[in-house]
Formats: structure tokens, sequence, C-alpha cells
């Protein structure tokens, strides 16, 4: 709220009075006039006075009527424009030209509307109402403020005691059952005393809907919250009226094929996907995820569910016909491709080609084949600059070709559909010109599918199994520069030069996830939980077990901006004192686009017993890049802004501009026991937490259909290494998609 002293004595007579300053009183007040708005009297600032309970920016959103709000380019034009109008030698030309590109901005200009006002006095006179204020007074005024030249259209407020309640009423909930009865008394709140607020009546009222409608109360009407308000003692009671009708139990169930010339899915598995059957009471919770079941299968266009009364048997029953529309099954490509790794979320960009069916066995199967290269890390060869490292610049490619299979369903645990898929692949990971890995693997996934309304929606269990043989090791430990330090440094890749035997990881893992964003591409509220581990199943050279956390939480503080949060670590416990080897994709890296954004990819980690003669050596680049860790921690805290669409711009400008954002961030993290070594380095507890490193950036975005284009700017500003130097270094890093 802002008071202006010197109008304090006229604010306060006006409050009283109440008087409305009409569109035909205008000319008589004295408003400033401006030659680029010929057509009404601008609003330069808008004010809201006496208002106590409700700060500017929340009755702000509850008006019409905005300030005019200059952009930069206009606001420079006018500068050289008034600049002109004082040098009598600017030629007319340029004022001309200054004149017709300043209106071009005319949109900017926000022009006094009393029908507009008048509106705005309706809105905020319901806002105070609808929160107890029922005295509360308003009005307006638009007037010259002499000091800045500007016209002010203010808003008086008186608002008079707020109301309390006295009692909440709901009438027809008495014939009721019990049972469901009960459910409504769960959510039910004591609001005697509470001051009243429509919103807070509302959830209330949403939530006793929500009831009725998720036990067998199909055709619910509902009055509006009727308030009683007795002046004598300040208090709102509010009474709503329901009318329910019969409680409905699900009768016949018809599924209705709409195929499109597609094959049909059999009948099991479409009714596999209701999570209703006939005798259940109706529920409009099971009736979303049975349309969310039907579409996730991959195979509907669209999933529809209606309801006939039975009146021939009782009109307690319902019957429910469900529409079903096919979509293309089958598909032939050749495209390019942007995705990033499960684990250590690096982003690779590459060509595929293959051919996919969304229904081959009859029983809404997916079956794809392909065939794929693609770069790995690809923002680690953009962001490397002219880094002098040859392991740094290098693009590491991979060769992929193999099968996918995936069963939807293959049978229910309490009500809850299990499904599986494999996907047998072989792979040619070029590490060097003279090293590579070669990777056969076999996993397969069930996949337990939880309701949307669980904290939790998936739980998977994979079984993996893996053959991974280098080709071309020798050619870097035959190299001069090979040292006893360097050999020793190179035990995770030496141990599996020498294993004989086929098989070199047979694991199991678990995994938990939890997706309530709101859009899993531009995410503005909601979160996403992700906790997995891993442990072997077989003694193998990969015996290890990994544990990990990812959780992401984003909060929407406007339209415009939202605050993102996330925090990721992981631990790997090995037998040191055996051979061991702990797949490249399964260690710990720190850095680069989607970690700790002040380091490159895979540069920042925790060695305070780093060997000297280790860091001089020509390998130690080789080291650096493809040797992990076995702990890491990182966090990152994001502000992200997306700009509105402008008024005064084309279509086509206004586009861009509008797909447009800017973003701020912290980062901080640290990844520790580089397996450089045969036995634990002497990271302490106390380690993890002083010597995180700390870095800091902004970065811009442009939103397309399949995720905002990346590029951000950061730099460190704590090493605990002592390498990097706060603001010393500015990195570059690519991407698509938010970092998280």
């Amino acid at each position: 709220m802002q008071f202006i002293p010197n109008r304090l004595i006229l604010y306060f007579i006006i409050i009283c009075s109440l008087t409305n300053i009409y569109a035909d009183e205008l000319e008589n007040k004295g408003l400033y006039t401006n030659k680029f708005v010929p057509y009404g009297y601008e609003i330069n600032r808008l004010e809201f006075i006496g208002n106590k309970d409700f700060t500017d920016s929340e009755l702000s959103s509850k008006v019409k009527s905005r300030p005019t709000n200059i952009g930069l380019l206009h606001s420079l034009m006018l500068m050289y424009y008034d600049e002109g109008l004082e040098n009598r030698h600017t030629p007319k030309l340029v004022m001309q030209t200054l004149e017709k590109n300043i209106r071009w901005f005319e949109n900017e200009r926000r022009v006094f509307d009393e029908k507009v006002v008048m509106e705005d006095l309706k809105s905020l006179e319901s806002h105070y109402k609808n929160n107890g204020y029922h005295q509360s007074q308003i009005s307006y005024e638009i007037f010259p403020d002499s000091n800045t030249k500007e016209n002010v259209l203010a808003f008086y407020i008186k608002e008079g005691k707020r109301y309390s309640i006295s009692a909440v009423t709901y009438i027809g909930l008495d014939s009721i059952d019990k049972e469901v009865k009960d459910k409504i008394k769960n959510v039910l709140t004591d609001h005697t005393g509470d001051y009243y607020s429509e919103s807070v009546i509302e959830e209330e009222y949403n939530s006793i809907t929500s009831t009725l409608e998720n036990n067998g109360f199909l055709y619910i009407k509902s009055s509006k919250p009727v308030i009683y308000i007795n002046d004598e003692t300040e208090t709102d009671s509010v009474v709503i009226e329901y009318v329910l009708g019969k409680r409905k139990k699900i009768g016949q169930i018809e599924i209705v094929d709409i195929r499109n010339g597609q094959p049909a899915v059999s009948n099991n598995m479409r009714r596999m996907q209701l999570t209703f059957k006939t005798g259940d009471y109706y529920s409009k919770r099971d009736e979303l995820q049975s349309r969310i079941n039907f579409l996730s299968l991959g195979v509907f266009e669209n999933a529809s569910i209606s309801y006939v009364s039975d009146s021939t048997t009782s009109d307690s029953i319902v019957n429910v016909k469900v529409s079903l529309v096919y979509n293309n099954q089958q598909n032939w490509e050749v495209s390019p491709f942007v995705n990033r790794t499960v684990f250590n979320e690096t982003t690779n960009a590459g060509i595929e080609a293959g051919y996919g069916h969304k229904n081959i066995f009859g029983a809404a199967q997916k079956f794809r084949l392909y065939g794929r290269i693609f770069a790995r890390d690809i923002s680690r060869f953009i962001g490397s600059g002219n880094s002098t490292n040859e392991y740094q610049n290098l693009l590491e490619y991979e060769y992929q070709a193999g099968i996918k299979f995936d069963q939807p369903y293959i049978f229910s645990l309490w009500n809850w559909n299990v499904g599986a898929s494999t996907n047998p692949q072989y792979a040619v990971r070029n590490i060097l010109n003279n090293f590579a890995l070669n990777t056969f693997s076999w996993p397969f996934t069930f996949q337990l599918r939880l309701p949307y309304y669980t904290v939790i929606n998936s739980i998977y269990l994979d079984l993996s199994f893996e053959s991974e043989k280098p080709s071309g090791l020798e050619n870097i430990l035959n190299q001069d520069t090979l040292t006893n330090d360097i050999a020793q440094a190179l035990i995770i890749y030496s141990s599996l030069q020498d294993y004989d035997k086929f098989i070199t990881l047979a694991t199991v893992s678990l995994r938990a996830i939890g997706d309530k964003r709101d859009n899993p591409i531009n995410p503005t509220t909601g979160y996403y939980l992700n906790t997995s581990v891993e442990f072997p199943i077989a003694d193998v050279l990969s015996n290890y077990i990994r544990t990990q956390i990812k959780i992401y939480s984003y909060f929407s503080l406007s339209s415009q901006l939202t605050s993102a949060f996330k925090l990721n670590a992981g631990h790997i416990f090995l037998d040191f004192n055996s051979d061991f080897y702990v797949p490249f994709d399964r260690q710990f890296f720190a850095g680069g686009a989607n970690s700790i954004r002040g380091w490159t990819s895979r540069k920042l980690r925790y060695h305070p017993t780093e060997d000297s003669e280790i860091v001089n050596n020509p390998l130690y680049g080789f080291l650096e890049n493809f040797v992990g860790s076995t702990s890491l921690i990182e966090s990152s805290f994001e502000l992200r802004y997306k700009f509105k669409r402008p008024e005064y711009f084309s279509d086509f400008l206004a586009d861009q501009i509008e797909s447009l954002g800017l973003v701020a961030f912290a980062d901080i993290g640290n990844s520790y026991d580089w397996l450089i070594n045969d036995s634990r380095s002497d990271t302490k507890t106390s380690n993890f937490f002083n010597s995180l490193a700390v870095s800091i950036g902004a970065g811009i975005r442009y939103f397309t259909p399949v995720g905002p284009l990346r590029l951000d700017f950061a730099t460190p500003i704590f090493d605990p290494n002592n390498n990097e130097k706060p603001f010393d270094n500015i990195l570059i890093h690519v991407g698509l998609g938010h970092t998280f």
C-alpha cells in the first residue's frame, strides 16, 4: 500500500465521500495529453489507496486497467525524439522517421476507459465481498500528478469489518449411506469463528463433491453457496444444497472399437485396462484412471466412457459404453534424434532408422527394430572451447542395433497391472581412435503401474545382463608414457581386459518413480521423484551395489516465473579387495551442461590425495574423462522466466518473443572416490559437505514443441580443489530441454 503524504487529506475526503469521476469531467481535471496518444488520456500509474489486508499486486491481478509499460526500444526512440526536439538543427526527415517508428509502438500505451474501470470496480468489490468484507466500499479517480507529469488512476478502498463464519450447512447429505457419510466427515472442517473466504468454502465443497463422485453418485446437482449475512453479529452462515439421486452401481460394460482399418486389440487386453467392473459403485476416479490406462497403450487416439441408466432392471444400475478410437499402428522412419542417457543424463545426438508396430500380436504389444549412430555427451564437446586436451575435444561415437519388445500387461497385482519389456542390443562405443567398448546387453523390465493419484506412479524391477569387452586397450597400456602409477589408475579397464568370462554384469535393480509435473517438457508446478538400487545376482566382474535418488520440484511464482529445485545423490558400494568393474554409464561424473555448470563435463571431482605424477602424465586426460567416481552429490536451484506475448509486434515476431525465456541458476555439488585406485580414497564423511563446489550462471531458452533449446553461461565461485578462481572462467553449455 502506497500513500503520497501531500495528498493524504485529499484521499481521506474522497474515500469518505466515495465520489466517482466520470469521463465527461476529465477535461476539467487537467490531465496530461500526449501527441502519441491522440485518442484519449494515457494511464501512467496505477495505485490502490486504503487497502490493508491485500497487497497492491493481489489487487492488480483483479483489474483489467493497466498503466503504460514502455519497452526498451520504445524508450530509446522517445529519448532520441526528445533530444531532437531540443536541437533545432535536427533534420526533419530524422524527426519524421522517429515519430513514425514511435507510433508503431502505440499498443504499449494504456488509455483510460470508463467502461473498463467500472468493470474493475465490480471485480474489486466482488473480491472483497468473497472474502467477508461485506461493508467494503470502492471508488476511483483519475488525476494528474504535477510532480511527475503523469496521469494516475487510483482505486480508493474502504475495507470495513471482515465478517466471520457462524455455520456452514450442507443440505441433502442426510440420506446417504453411513459408509459414504463417514468419508465425508473426514473432509469436513469446523469453520465456526473463521473469517469468511469463498476459496476455502469452495475447496471443502470440491472435496465433498469428489468424495460423492468416487462413491457411486454419478448425477450430482448442487446449488451455489448461499450466504446469509447477519450485520448485527457481523457473521456469515453458508448453506449449500445437494441433489444426489440414487447411488449407482456399474451394470453391463460394452467396449466399442472404432478401428479405422487397424488390427483390433484383444478383448482381454482392453478389459484389463478398466479399473472398475460390473457390481462396483461408480467412481469418477476409476473412470479417469481407465482412460489413462487405455491411452498409455499407445494404440488408441481417444478413449471415451459414457453411462446409460438401466431402467429395466433397477434405477440404481448404469450400463457403461467405452468407445476406443484406434490410431496408426505401424511406422517406418529414418530421423535425427536428441536424447539423454538414463544414468548420467548426458545429451546425445544422432540419427536412427527403424520399424515399429504398436500391436504386433493383437494385445497392444509394442515391437521396434532399430539401428542408430550418435555422438555422446555433445554438450561436452561444444563446451570444450579451446581446450588443448585431446580427450576433452574428441566426440565419442556409438553404434547400436537392437530390438525392443513391450508387453503392457502380464498379470494384475492388487488390482494394478504388471507389464514387461525387453531390449536386446549390441553397441560399439568408440572412445578413442584405437579404443572402444563392445557391449551386448539384454535387460528385462517388469513395470507395476500405480494409480495416477498416488505419490509413486510406477515401480520397476530390472534384470540386466551384459557382456562388455574392450578393444584397443592394449594400445593405451603399451604407450611409452605409461608409468606404474598410471597402470594402477587404469585398474578399472585393465580388470575388464583380463576378464575371461562372457558375462561381465548380472544385476537386478528396483526403481520407484513418481511424476506429478504439470508438463514433463516445461514444468511449472509439481515434482519428479526417481529412486533406485541395483545389486548383483551372480559372481561376475561387475560386483557392486549402486544407489541413487533424484528429486525435482517446481513452484509457479507467477504466470511467467517458475522456481525449480533439484537434488541428485548416489553411491556405489564396491569390494576393492578383488578385481572390479563398473560400466561407464553407471559411474558417477560431475560437471557439465546437466550437472555443476561451472565445470566442463566429467571434470569435477574431489581428490585430496591425488598423485602429482599422475596429474603430469599425458594419459591423465584419459583418466579425467573416462574414469568416474563412486559417489555423487549435486543440487541446483533455478529461476525460470518466460516472456509474455507482446501486443505491439507482428504475429511472427510476437511468436518468437513468446518462445523466449531467461534462467538464473546456482549449482552445488561434487563427485568423490575416484576409481583410479584399488582402495578407497581418504574421503571422510565431513568432506562430503565442506568440499562441495559452487557455480552460478544465467541462460537463454527458446521453447520448441520437443523442449527448450538451451544456452547457459556459468562460472565457478568456489572450488574445493583450488584449481578454479571465482569468476575467472565463463563456460558455455548448449542443450535441448531443461537441465531438470
